[in-house]
C-alpha cells in the first residue's frame, strides 16, 4: 500500500510541477511580448514636436536611411490632422487600423467577396497606401482652399509654363518613309539586324536607289514594302500605345536623317524622315482640368518643401542609422 502511494504522490508532483512551468513559460512570453511593445512605442525622433516611435521608424525609415523622408512624412502627417482628413495620426492608431483592414478583406474573401489589392497587407506596404489615400484627399482639401484659383490666374500660369511640359504640345508632325524588311516565311529566320547593316553599307543611298538592294533581300527570302507614313497628333494614341517601337526612333530624326535598323513585330523597319513640323500647344481649355491638377501638385510641392524647411527636428536616440 505504502508503494501504491508513493506513486500517486510523484504523479500529482509532476502534474504540479508542469502546470507551474507552463504558466512560467506564458508568463515570461507574455513579459516578452510587452516588453517588445514598450520598446516599439519608444519614442526615438520628434518632428515639430509630433513624436516618432521606434517601430515607426523600424519599419517605416530605416530602410531608406533618409532623415528627409521621415521628415516629409511627418510634416504630411501634420497636414492630416490640421485639415482634418484624420484626427489620430499615432502609430499605436495605424496599427489598429492595420489590423481591422487585414481583418476586413480576410471575411471579405471567407464569403466570397471580391476586394482589390492584397489578400493581406504588409505592414510598411498599408503603411504607404494607407498615407497615399490621405494625400490624394490632402490635396483635394487644399485645391478647394489654400490652392484656389480662377480661370484667368490659372491661364496666366498655363501661358507661363506650358513650354516646361510636354504634355501640354501636340505631337509632331512627321513625314516619314519606312522601308519594312519581313521574311516570306516567318519560320524561316536568315537575316539579322547585323546583316541588314553589312547589306546597307554595300547598296547605298537605298531609299532611292532599291534595286539591287531589294535583289538580295529577296535572295535571303525576305520581301521589301516601302511604306509612306504621317505620324501628327491624330496618329498620337496609336503611336504611342502600339507602335512606340516606331514612333521613337522617328521622333528623334531630324530631316533627311534616317534611322538605325529596327527589329519590330518580326521584321527589320529602316526609317528615313522626309519632312517635319513642330507640334503646336494645345488651347487653355483644352487641357484646363489637367492644368489645374498641375497647379495644384506644384503648389503643394512648394507647401511640403517650404514645412520641411521650417520643421525642428530632435533625434532622441542617437543610435538610429539616420542621414
Amino acid at each position: 500500500m505504502k508503494k501504491k502511494k508513493r506513486s500517486i504522490n510523484v504523479k500529482k508532483f509532476t502534474i504540479i510541477i508542469t502546470i507551474i512551468l507552463t504558466f512560467l513559460v506564458l508568463y515570461i512570453v507574455v513579459v516578452a511580448n510587452d516588453k517588445v511593445d514598450d520598446d516599439g512605442d519608444r519614442t526615438v525622433a520628434y518632428v515639430n514636436d509630433e513624436p516618432v516611435s521606434l517601430r515607426e521608424f523600424k519599419q517605416c525609415f530605416s530602410t531608406q536611411q533618409d532623415l528627409d523622408y521621415m521628415i516629409r512624412i511627418k510634416i504630411e502627417q501634420l497636414l492630416f490632422r490640421e485639415k482634418n482628413v484624420v484626427e489620430d495620426i499615432s502609430y499605436k492608431t495605424f496599427i489598429k487600423s492595420f489590423i481591422e483592414e487585414n481583418e476586413r478583406r480576410k471575411k471579405a474573401l471567407d464569403k466570397g467577396e471580391i476586394i482589390y489589392g492584397p489578400k493581406e497587407f504588409q505592414e510598411d506596404d498599408y503603411y504607404s497606401y494607407l498615407h497615399s489615400k490621405r494625400v490624394l484627399l490632402l490635396k483635394e482639401i487644399l485645391a478647394a482652399d489654400k490652392f484656389a484659383l480662377n480661370d484667368e490666374k490659372l491661364k496666366v500660369y498655363y501661358d507661363n509654363s506650358k513650354k516646361l511640359y510636354s504634355d501640354f504640345k501636340k505631337q509632331d508632325y512627321i513625314e516619314a518613309k519606312l522601308i519594312k524588311i519581313s521574311p516570306l516565311d516567318i519560320r524561316d529566320k536568315k537575316l539579322t539586324a547585323s546583316n541588314i547593316k553589312e547589306l546597307i553599307d554595300i547598296h547605298d543611298n537605298i531609299f532611292d536607289n532599291q534595286i539591287d538592294f531589294q535583289d538580295t533581300i529577296e535572295k535571303n527570302g525576305y520581301r521589301i514594302d516601302v511604306i509612306d507614313r504621317v505620324f501628327d497628333e491624330t496618329t498620337a494614341r496609336n503611336d504611342i500605345k502600339f507602335e512606340y517601337s516606331i514612333y521613337n526612333p522617328v521622333s528623334r530624326l531630324e530631316v533627311n536623317e534616317i534611322s538605325e535598323i529596327i527589329d519590330y513585330n518580326g521584321a527589320f523597319y529602316i526609317i528615313k524622315c522626309i519632312s517635319r513640323k513642330e507640334g503646336s500647344y494645345y488651347s487653355f481649355e483644352d487641357k484646363k482640368d489637367i492644368i489645374r491638377t498641375r497647379y495644384n501638385d506644384e503648389k503643394y510641392e512648394e507647401l511640403i518643401q517650404k514645412l520641411m524647411n521650417e520643421s525642428e527636428v530632435k533625434i532622441v536616440d542617437e543610435g538610429l542609422d539616420v542621414k
